[in-house]
């Protein structure tokens, strides 16, 4: 049994149960930030009513710690910023793997299938890159779900969702969009790290979140990263050291540039990219002690 329940994520459909003292850890209010990428039948009802009657909430940005005041309502003096620690000694984990998509160069693109991950203006940007810029890269694009977007995906009821309807018409009339993105769905972990670990660079349009472990993943093995620029990510830039470069993503032709100059520039830019030493500062083993303390003083508080 157990005196204190320690809940990672307030995801949960229904009230918990109020049978312990409670704290929870809250990583993203994307529902505050962009609703319309949720189904009209999402309720988070009860993820605002457990936080509200917790006895703590941590979170790992300001960001998200603002969210948790302004839009669920929890009280100021229960919601705590703690360490956001990032993965690191990524090279085991790679071991094995095999790069997925081209046998060109390239870039990588982690997405999902979610509208905030901005992929039609990403796609514009991409052709124009290719068309206007004379860019030499592919593009892999890779995460949960991407390879709905392949044009040669089977046909199952999830493709008809509007938002990938959508993009996979955006890629269909595009002769280069075509022959030069290719959509691999979730990599098995190896593999996704060795086909990162090959790309010319990183690029990130998502329109917002509450930051990317990607670009520190990235970073781990060299690899210079472009994002479009928001608070999170920034804030994760100057936290991390991650040297990244910076792009408008709702302005195709900008990031169409920017992705030019990245080309170009990538391998200059790796220079910039923090050392493994630096990285390993913020793995979870470096934060554990100091994780420990601010959960063990509030629990005692909470008793």
């Amino acid at each position: 049994d157990c005196d204190f329940w320690m809940v990672v994520s307030d995801r949960l459909p229904l009230p918990l149960a109020p049978l312990r003292r409670t704290g929870f850890v809250i990583y993203d209010y994307i529902q505050r930030m962009r609703p319309d990428v949720l189904p009209e039948s999402f309720d988070d009802r009860s993820f605002l009513f457990n936080v509200q009657h917790a006895d703590f909430v941590l979170c790992t940005t300001p960001f998200t710690a603002d969210a948790a005041v302004g839009y669920a309502g929890v009280a100021r003096s229960r919601v705590h910023v703690v360490d956001m620690e990032i993965e690191v000694d990524l090279d085991e984990q790679a071991a094995g793997g095999q790069v997925r998509g081209t046998g060109a160069p390239y870039i990588l693109w982690p997405s999902n299938t979610s509208p905030h991950k901005n992929q039609l203006a990403a796609l514009d940007a991409i052709e124009l890159y290719c068309g206007r810029h004379g860019g030499a890269l592919d593009v892999v694009c890779s995460g949960l779900n991407t390879d709905w977007f392949d044009l040669e995906a089977d046909k199952i009821h999830q493709h008809d969702d509007q938002w990938i309807k959508s993009v996979r018409a955006r890629i269909a009339r595009s002769p280069w969009l075509r022959k030069r993105v290719h959509m691999v769905g979730e990599l098995m972990e190896a593999d996704y790290f060795t086909t990162l670990a090959g790309a010319r660079f990183l690029f990130h349009p998502a329109l917002v979140d509450n930051g990317t472990y990607a670009v520190t993943e990235a970073a781990w093995f060299e690899v210079p990263a472009l994002s479009h620029d928001y608070p999170a990510i920034r804030w994760m830039n100057e936290r991390f050291g991650l040297a990244l470069a910076w792009c408008d993503a709702r302005d195709p032709a900008q990031t169409a540039r920017a992705l030019a100059e990245m080309e170009d520039m990538a391998p200059r830019r790796k220079v910039l990219l923090p050392t493994r030493d630096a990285l390993r500062r913020h793995g979870w083993s470096s934060h554990a002690k100091g994780y420990w303390k601010t959960v063990s003083k509030l629990i005692e508080r909470a008793a």
